[in-house]
């Protein structure tokens, strides 16, 4: 789901990327860009689940991503500590660099 301009980071950076087509599926993506069909702007998380055969550079491109926690009206001391968690402030991300 588009939620912005995405490529408004990029435009910034002087690159304007000719876009052909969208793919939703992260592992489908990195297979592209594994056989040099692709090149692509993930978040770290996307590069976390497996080993990938792509060459992977790390900038902060000054992008943020906000995300909700839902729970129920009432909540058990589990949750509530979960909750307290969430509202520290994250710890700078470390992305492994690969070939």
């Amino acid at each position: 789901m588009r939620t912005g301009d995405e490529r408004a980071p990029l435009h910034a950076a002087g690159i304007t990327p000719r876009i052909v087509g969208t793919i939703a599926d992260n592992a489908t993506l990195l297979g592209l860009v594994a056989a040099s069909q692709s090149v692509t702007v993930v978040p770290a998380r996307v590069l976390d689940d497996t080993q990938h055969d792509v060459t992977i550079a790390s900038e902060n491109l000054g992008i943020t991503r906000t995300i909700h926690a839902v729970t129920r009206k009432t909540t058990t001391a589990t949750v509530s500590r979960l909750l307290d968690l969430l509202e520290q402030p994250p710890e700078s991300p470390t992305v492994a660099h690969s070939s």
